[in-house]
């Protein structure tokens, strides 16, 4: 600091919550952001320690796009990374906006969801 050179700060966050889209209320069945369910993981010390199934309110929306929708609903619930197989301008913007980080996954299981943060 007294020589004016740059300081790099790197945080490791230990805890977050994680949400992805479903078609199923009873596993995490990965699908895109107007589908039925919403899983929000919750995630400590590298290790899943508890799941929430919610509705999607952008489901049968027709008066609401997902990016005028989901970006509350998941700040609501202190969502950090919104994983999903691909996302539009819009969505991606409104979820940023809201400290919500989308990450692009192709495929997501709960057994292999951990090891995306490792």
């Amino acid at each position: 600091m007294i020589t004016g050179s740059n300081i790099k700060v790197h945080e490791i966050k230990n805890e977050f919550h994680v949400a992805a889209c479903s078609n199923s209320n009873t596993e995490l069945d990965y699908a895109g952001p107007e589908a039925k369910y919403i899983w929000i993981f919750f995630i400590k010390d590298y290790r899943l320690k508890s799941s929430n199934c919610i509705q999607n309110p952008a489901y049968n929306n027709e008066n609401d796009a997902a990016c005028n929708v989901l970006p509350d609903v998941l700040y609501d619930y202190t969502v950090n990374y919104f994983l999903i197989e691909d996302i539009d301008y819009d969505l991606k913007i409104s979820l940023i906006a809201k400290g919500i980080y989308p990450i692009l996954q192709e495929e997501v299981t709960e057994d292999k969801l951990v090891s995306i943060f490792q």
